[in-house]
Order: structure tokens, then C-alpha cells, then sequence
């Protein structure tokens, strides 16, 4: 059942921290997942969808630049 699939089988979104089952639309980096509504750049005032986009990964969170990178690590 889809609960038991949620609760012993999907992969948690690394921004929302919900599960992400079978019928959800989901990104993957590596080891790292989000829902692809969740799937935004991190920086400071940004949120700007990544999908379908150029974006870099730094300490699991997604950038869609430098600039933004450095708005949240320092």
C-alpha cells in the first residue's frame, strides 16, 4: 500500500522532509532527493525553479549561481 511504501521505501525530500512516493514527480543528485516543486535554489531571496536549468550542489542544498551560493555559505 502506498502507506507502507512512504513510510519503509521512499526517500525523503532534502528541503521539505516528506517522503516522496511512487506517483510524485521527484529530482535526484547523487544521494540527495526533492520533489520537483521543492527542487528551487537555496540562496538567500532567491527560490527560482532549477528544473530543467543549470544548478550546482554545496552541502546538499541546490544553487542556480554563485552569487547565491555565497548568500548562504560564507
Amino acid at each position: 500500500c502506498l502507506k507502507c511504501y512512504d513510510e519503509y521505501f521512499a526517500v525523503a525530500c532534502q528541503r521539505c522532509s516528506q517522503p516522496i512516493g511512487p506517483s510524485d514527480q521527484g529530482v535526484a543528485w547523487g544521494d540527495v532527493h526533492w520533489h520537483d516543486s521543492c527542487f528551487m535554489c537555496a540562496g538567500k531571496d532567491c527560490a527560482k525553479s532549477l528544473i530543467g536549468g543549470r544548478f550546482c550542489v554545496k552541502q546538499n542544498m541546490p544553487f542556480c549561481c554563485p552569487a547565491c551560493v555565497h548568500s548562504i555559505i560564507k
